[in-house]
């Protein structure tokens, strides 16, 4: 789009406006894969569970898993 460096902004409302412009412009990258998806080491065992009941293509005696399995079953997607 525009190669705008921060030397060559003068004024106030100048730099207002580019540093909007600058967040705009964060705001408008695609988002990468950490950011769309959650931690999930925090996550308690009823919590995960939850999230796995959630997918659609869920294994059998799922629920017999370890939070570890539970959360590469959720990471693949189901």
């Amino acid at each position: 789009m525009f190669n705008i460096t921060e030397y060559e902004v003068v004024g106030m409302t100048n730099k207002l406006l580019f540093n909007i412009w600058q967040e705009l412009a964060k705001m408008n990258e695609p988002a990468t894969a950490e950011q769309t998806q959650p931690s999930l080491d925090g996550l308690k065992r009823n919590e995960l569970m939850a999230l796995v009941k959630a997918l659609p293509n869920k294994p059998e005696s799922w629920s017999k898993l370890n939070n570890e399995q539970l959360k590469q079953l959720l990471k693949e997607g189901g």
